[in-house]
């Protein structure tokens, strides 16, 4: 499927939701979930590891004409333990094969890590709370190349989700820079999640330009701070002090955020990842919360549109 800028500039972002959230409350059926994509008006759909893919859902999908932006497989694909680490590349690139066959653009994943560190010089560094993120690079680029070749055989981008919590090293931008030096190639980008830069402490906003050719896809996911917790508890001793929300519901200004998208000419689909424990529970509770991250989503990008036209009124006048 192409992303046109022109479609992205005058028919607006298309979006879509990624399927674990709905998996984890019952709802595995293909039919039911082309249901809820149907009738909440969704452009798109991310498919996630926990639902049971095969030949005859993806039929299915294509059939009820869900157009589908990727199949993401986050797990540790650098995992330190050989039986594990070639099980995660296997679904991998299954899931490459996958999009290969049924058109899908993209297949999103973790960058994985191989382990901590055992020397000594560190130990009272860092590295003592923290692996440190670069020490995965190299083991990254030789596990990656044949991967990202197999992509580029396929037509297929392969995209690196920034979260720090699935044993991934890609985190942040100096990091992105590291990846895209090592393996210089135009298949290879990220699904960008400002959520996870929020309790990085990392400016959500900037990054946008720098990697604006590498941004394939945004998950559009948001993170409320608690600071009265972070003043007593600190940045290592928990996560107490942070929360994913669905858009709206945490710091980020996302008419900011959609002005940025705009400026870089970003053309590829804004995937909903739900993980809001206040819409929780039920299937109706994470519909709910999935269709208010939509409604907040779409009014910022009429905010930030509405911005740019008056900017560009008073520059002509």
């Amino acid at each position: 499927m192409a992303w046109g800028l022109l479609d992205s500039c005058e028919a607006g972002f298309r979006y879509g939701f990624l399927t674990n959230q709905l998996v984890d409350v019952g709802i595995s059926d293909a039919d039911e979930m082309c249901d809820f994509w149907s009738e909440g008006g969704f452009d798109t759909l991310e498919i996630g590891p926990t639902f049971d893919l095969s030949d005859e859902a993806l039929r299915g999908f294509e059939s009820r004409g869900v157009k589908i932006s990727d199949l993401i497989y986050c797990r540790n694909t650098l995992a330190a333990n050989t039986s594990d680490r070639e099980t995660v590349l296997e679904k991998l690139r299954q899931r490459i094969e996958w999009a290969d066959r049924f058109g899908i653009p993209m297949v999103t994943t973790s960058a994985g890590f191989p382990g901590r560190s055992d020397n000594k010089q560190t130990y009272d560094r860092y590295e003592a709370i923290r692996p440190l993120p670069a020490a995965a690079i190299d083991e990254w680029v030789r596990v990656f190349t044949p991967l990202v070749e197999l992509a580029e055989s396929k037509g297929v981008k392969l995209a690196f989700e920034n979260c720090p919590l699935m044993q991934n090293w890609a985190i942040a931008p100096d990091l992105w820079a590291s990846m895209f030096e090592r393996i210089d190639s135009k298949q290879l980008g990220l699904v960008y999640d400002p959520s996870h830069l929020l309790w990085q402490m990392i400016d959500p906003y900037e990054p946008l330009e720098e990697f604006a050719d590498r941004i394939f896809a945004i998950h559009a996911k948001d993170t409320q701070i608690d600071h009265e917790r972070l003043a007593r508890c600190g940045i290592l001793s928990d996560f107490s002090w942070w929360s994913y929300r669905i858009p709206g519901r945490g710091q980020l200004d996302w008419s900011r955020f959609m002005e940025k998208l705009l400026d870089i000419g970003f053309d590829g689909p804004i995937t909903i990842e739900h993980e809001d424990a206040d819409f929780s529970g039920s299937a109706k509770d994470v519909k709910a919360g999935i269709l208010q991250g939509l409604a907040h989503l779409r009014h910022a990008e009429k905010q930030a549109r509405s911005q740019r036209a008056k900017l560009s009124q008073l520059q002509e006048s």
